[in-house]
C-alpha cells in the first residue's frame, strides 16, 4: 500500500476528464491547502519551482506538502495545470473562513477546490455553527465563487471538491447553481467533510445533486460523520487512529490499481462516535445548540488566541483565562454548558465501556 504522494511519483499519463480518478481529486483537494497568495494568477505548477517555501508557509504538515509539490511540478500528469482565481477570505467578526482555488486542467476541464478548516478558532467555530444554521457565511460565499468561475469558464466541464469543511462547501456551492451550470458539473467530491442539517438535506436542490456527490471517508472517520444520517459514502483504509485518519496523507492506495484501498464499512470506533454525536445533538434544539456553541467560543476567545496552536503553546495561562471567563457567564448558560458537555461525555463513555458494563448501564 502507498499514499497519494507515491501515486504522484509514479503516475505520468497527462490528466484529462476521461482519465480523472478519485485519487486525482484528492491530490487537488490537498493542493488547495497551499498558500497561493503571492503566486501570479494563471501560473502553471511547473513554473512554481523555487516558490515552495511561500506555498507551504503556515500550512499543517508542511514537510509533507513540500514533498508533494516537489513531485507535482515535474510530473507530466499535473505539471501543466494552471492555478487561478485563488481566494483566501478570513473574517473574525463575521465568523467566516473561506479559501478556494480553481485548477485549469485543459481548455475544457477545470477543478474547483475548496480548502478545509485551517487551525484558526474562527474556522472551527464556523464548522460547528453548521449544527444549528442552514447556511454559514463560507457556504454562501462558496456558492458565489463557483457561480463566478462557471461563468468565466463557460465552455468547461467542472469537477468540484474539497477536504473536511471544503467537501461540505463543494456540495453546498454546487446545489446552489442554476440548471445550466449543474449540467456542466460532472462530479462533486466530499473528502471526509461534515453533512448538513436535516432541513438542508430535505431541499429539492440537495436531493437533485446527490447522484453526482462522491463522499469518501477513512475507516475511523469522525469529522465526516458529523450530521451524517445515511450510508451515502465510501470507506477507505487509512493509517493512524481516529483524528489522525482525517489527514489525507494517511489514506492508503493500492499500488497496482492506483485506486484507494476500499473497505466495506466504517470501523467500530467510528460507528460508535457517529452514534454518540447524533444522540448528543438530538438532545438539544437549535436555539440551545446556538447558545452552547456561541458561549464555548466566547470563552475560547477570552484567551485572545487566534489559532489552537497558539492556545497550546501557553496552555496553562490560557486555561486560567478560560476558567475566569466561564465564571463570568450567567447561571443559566453555565447550566446548559455543563449539561451539554456532561451529556456528550456520557454518550462517548457508554460507547466504549466493556459490553457487560454497557448492559448494566442500559438496565
Amino acid at each position: 500500500m502507498i499514499n497519494f504522494v507515491d501515486y504522484v511519483k509514479y503516475t505520468s499519463e497527462p490528466l484529462s476528464l476521461q482519465n480523472f480518478t478519485d485519487v486525482d481529486a484528492l491530490v487537488l483537494s490537498q493542493l488547495a491547502y497551499m498558500k497561493f497568495d503571492n503566486i501570479k494568477d494563471g501560473l502553471m505548477l511547473s513554473e512554481m519551482k523555487g516558490k515552495f517555501v511561500d506555498l507551504i508557509k503556515g500550512t499543517r504538515v508542511a514537510e509533507k506538502n513540500y514533498e508533494l509539490l516537489t513531485y507535482l511540478v515535474k510530473n507530466p500528469r499535473f505539471a501543466s495545470i494552471r492555478v487561478t482565481r485563488y481566494v483566501n477570505d478570513f473574517n473574525w467578526l463575521a465568523v467566516k473562513q473561506l479559501s478556494a482555488v480553481t485548477f485549469i486542467i485543459d481548455k475544457r476541464f477545470i477543478y474547483v477546490a475548496f480548502r478545509g478548516t485551517d487551525g484558526t478558532i474562527v474556522g472551527w467555530e464556523e464548522d460547528l455553527n453548521m449544527a444549528f444554521m442552514d447556511e454559514v457565511p463560507a457556504q454562501a460565499q462558496a456558492a458565489e465563487y463557483l457561480t463566478a468561475v462557471a461563468k468565466k469558464y463557460w465552455l468547461s466541464q467542472i469537477i468540484v471538491g474539497g477536504h473536511s469543511k471544503g467537501g461540505n462547501l463543494a456540495v453546498f456551492a454546487s446545489m446552489k447553481q442554476n440548471p445550466k451550470t449543474l449540467k456542466r458539473i460532472v462530479k462533486i467530491y466530499n473528502f471526509d467533510g461534515p453533512e448538513f442539517k436535516q432541513d438542508v438535506c430535505d431541499l429539492p436542490e440537495y436531493q437533485a445533486i446527490q447522484p453526482k456527490v462522491i463522499k469518501i471517508v477513512p475507516e475511523s472517520s469522525i469529522i465526516g460523520m458529523l450530521l451524517q444520517r445515511t450510508d451515502h459514502f465510501q470507506v477507505v483504509k487509512a493509517e493512524g487512529a481516529l483524528f489522525f485518519q482525517h489527514d489525507l496523507y494517511n489514506w492508503t492506495i493500492d499500488e497496482n490499481t492506483g485506486d484507494f484501498v476500499r473497505l466495506k464499512e466504517l470501523s467500530k470506533a467510528s460507528k460508535n462516535i457517529k452514534s454518540s454525536l447524533y444522540d448528543w445533538l438530538n438532545k438539544f434544539n437549535n436555539d440551545e445548540r446556538q447558545i452552547i456553541i456561541d458561549n464555548l467560543f466566547d470563552i475560547l476567545n477570552a484567551t485572545e488566541c487566534t489559532t489552537f496552536s497558539e492556545f497550546v503553546k501557553n496552555w496553562k495561562n490560557n486555561v486560567t483565562k478560560l476558567i475566569a471567563q466561564y465564571e463570568n457567564t450567567d447561571d443559566n448558560t453555565k447550566e446548559l454548558l455543563k449539561k451539554s458537555l456532561a451529556t456528550l461525555a456520557k454518550y462517548l463513555a457508554i460507547s466504549y465501556l466493556p459490553k457487560k458494563h454497557k448492559e448494566k448501564e442500559e438496565k
